[in-house]
């Protein structure tokens, strides 16, 4: 359970191998490669990097991308609501996905998808072009004479107008419409009338006058042969035939997504995998004669890779060199059974770097607490573990995820443990079955405290595990300069800074308690030299004496320098969110308790309307307050407590081989 140490390794294979030695190399997956750095124009006339093309590797995924693309709306395989909630990676053999690589052709699948698309969107096109006629037709079915006659008048002007609101009163009335123009209402739908006008063509300019002053919609008249039922009849029958094509097209396709989404998925995954071998062996240089690689591999592997490189390659040599002192090398993070599931918070923050410490042993306690604190509830425990225990087994493939869900297990035990001590068991449900009742008597006598009844000593304690986690952080951070031998800030950023906030508290406890004086003198002079120190070196790293001075005394304060004491105490009140989500979780549960209470006086049903609002409450409260819980405690320990030591931003260690993020490999 470490950052595993690295070693910088150089191979060095005759030229003449180096068809053979690159795919074995890419099989065992043992070096993370590297650059070359600080080539001397000599090694660069003689080494160059293979002149691999990647641009084919590049539409080839932008084909199957867009296939799967189309496949997937066609047809997206039947999935539960939790493999929609979490990551699943798909399970796959190497004999799967090279069976797969073998049968799909990237070219051919994403011809035939653009085929069913472009045929599906003109079917589409189609038929909305189709039910839009019919619309505009179905406002014309008011007329039984046949339409092209009324085109084709030759001394008549035929119009057909709709007005609405106001209009439709007070057009008919214009003294224009008189005489030998004729308007006549033939429909009428709310607040819209449509009227047909008709006059000699000499009165044409007149009708027109009237549109525009009352903003009339002019119908214009369809080209169609005969009436309009006829013309209805017709269209909705090509409707039909429209829609029968539309869904032979969408048929097709969802065949083809039936038979290629999965294997194309596994394609998509190799040629993804083949991008990246190519772009890793970018970093590769050979020459005439001598092909050679630099990288990282872990140091536990050497002898062995060594041992197997002699035994295929007897002409390959491996040269293990110092650590470049400006690189990082990768990490590898090696966790036990037992504290690989805390691993999963580390790797939401971002890997530690390799010169830096791994915390998940020291913040694996520290979030079971936290969790336990603002979840603890007797009930919400044993659902939790048998929750977590279900997920193990629905997603046991995803390593992943069983590892997620082992996290929640010993949160249960947690959320258990906490329950009992503070006396939430379904918060205080045993007490509606009766006084004196032997659960509620054992819930009582187990109770160490009782946050709803102490609260002010919850508060202290919440704050005395902010006091102790922030403290226990700088400590850390004096362990990982220490260990890395940086011993001016192990001390300047560690030990003052431990000796300062110490001291302060110290005194402050002492003033309000009234201590002794000479304990009073004593801490105070402690207190005074830790912050003289800090002063004289929390500004070491400015150029000028002055600014050194000021940014010392600012980082008393907490704006500039390491840390300060307004962010100590702000980090330290956030620590009472434990006891307010704890306080929250039981609120929440005893709520719920009480409208149960209440619905049991109920005649007949009581019983029945209390274990439903029981039943229904405190699920809700399970699951509002795990999310609470879950992401509090994160927040913790990710912000206020890794602030104080924490180095992320480390490299993960990616040696050459197969990679892909959306499969996961198993072994038959």
């Amino acid at each position: 359970m470490s950052i595993e140490r690295m070693e910088s390794v150089v191979l060095l294979v005759p030229a003449a191998s180096r068809d053979r030695f690159v795919p074995w190399l890419y099989q065992e997956r043992e070096i993370h490669l590297e650059e070359f750095v600080n080539a001397d124009d000599a090694w660069s006339r003689r080494f160059h990097s293979p002149d691999d093309d990647i641009s084919p590797v590049e539409v080839q995924i932008s084909r199957l991308q867009g296939a799967l693309e189309f496949l997937r709306e066609m047809h997206k395989p039947a999935s539960d609501f939790l493999e929609g909630l979490f990551p699943v990676r798909i399970l796959t053999t190497h004999q799967e996905i090279e069976e797969a690589v073998r049968e799909v052709n990237p070219e051919n699948l994403a011809i035939e998808c653009y085929r069913l698309r472009s045929a599906l969107e003109e079917a589409q096109e189609e038929r909305i072009r189709l039910l839009g006629e019919r619309d505009r037709l179905y406002e014309l079915e008011f007329l039984t004479v046949r339409i092209d006659h009324l085109r084709n008048l030759r001394h008549l002007s035929f119009h057909l107008v709709t007005a609405t609101g106001p209009t439709q009163k007070t057009f008919i009335d214009d003294i224009r419409l008189s005489g030998d123009i004729h308007v006549e209402l033939v429909a009428g739908v709310g607040n819209s009338v449509t009227y047909v006008i008709a006059a000699p063509l000499s009165r044409m300019d007149v009708i027109r006058e009237v549109i525009i002053d009352y903003a009339l919609h002019e119908y214009v008249l369809p080209p169609v042969e005969g009436t309009i039922e006829h013309e209805l009849v017709s269209i909705n029958r090509s409707i039909t035939l429209a829609t029968v094509h539309e869904d032979k097209i969408r048929a097709e396709a969802v065949k083809l997504s039936k038979q290629w989404s999965s294997r194309a998925d596994l394609a998509l995954g190799w040629w993804e995998s083949e991008r990246n071998r190519i772009l890793q062996q970018d970093r590769m240089a050979s020459s005439d004669h001598v092909f050679a690689l630099r990288g990282y591999m872990r140091a536990s592997h050497c002898e062995r890779f060594q041992a197997r490189m002699a035994e295929f390659f007897p002409e390959a040599e491996l040269e293990v060199q110092p650590i470049p002192g400006n690189e990082d090398p990768p990490v590898s993070v090696t966790w036990n059974k037992f504290f690989r599931p805390a691993g999963l918070l580390v790797k939401m923050f971002g890997l530690p770097t390799y010169r830096s410490i791994d915390p998940t042993a020291f913040l694996t306690l520290t979030f079971l607490i936290f969790f336990g604190i603002c979840y603890g509830d007797l009930l919400y425990g044993i659902m939790l573990l048998f929750l977590a225990s279900w997920l193990k087994k629905r997603f046991r493939g995803q390593k992943g995820l069983v590892e997620f869900f082992r996290l929640f297990t010993y949160a249960g035990v947690s959320t258990i443990i906490f329950g009992v001590a503070m006396g939430s068991w379904a918060a205080d449900l045993s007490a509606y079955f009766g006084a004196g009742n032997p659960v509620d008597t054992l819930r009582i006598k187990f109770t160490l405290l009782d946050p709803m009844a102490k609260p002010v000593v919850a508060l202290g304690i919440a704050i005395g595990i902010g006091i102790f986690n922030q403290l226990y952080g700088i400590f850390l951070r004096f362990y990982r300069d220490f260990r890395r031998g940086d011993f001016h800030s192990a001390v300047y950023d560690g030990i003052f800074w431990l000796v300062y906030l110490g001291s302060l508290l110290a005194l402050s406890l002492l003033l309000v308690m009234n201590g002794p004086s000479g304990a009073k003198i004593a801490v105070l002079v402690l207190f005074l030299l830790a912050a003289i120190g800090l002063v004289l070196t929390q500004g070491r790293h400015e150029k000028s004496l002055i600014g050194r001075y000021i940014t010392g005394v600012i980082s008393l304060y907490g704006i500039m320098g390491t840390y300060g004491t307004t962010a100590f105490i702000g980090d330290v009140i956030s620590y009472s969110r434990l006891m307010a989500l704890g306080m929250t979780t039981s609120v929440v549960g005893m709520s719920f308790n009480i409208i149960a209470g209440m619905l049991k006086e109920v005649p007949y049903v009581g019983w029945v309307l209390f274990f439903g609002m029981v039943i229904f409450g405190h699920i809700f409260n399970f699951v509002m307050s795990i999310l609470s819980a879950f992401v509090h405690s994160a927040r913790l320990i990710l912000l206020e407590w890794f602030g104080r030591f924490y180095e992320g931003g480390g490299i993960p260690f990616s040696p050459f081989g197969f990679q892909s993020s959306r499969m996961e490999l198993i072994e038959k």
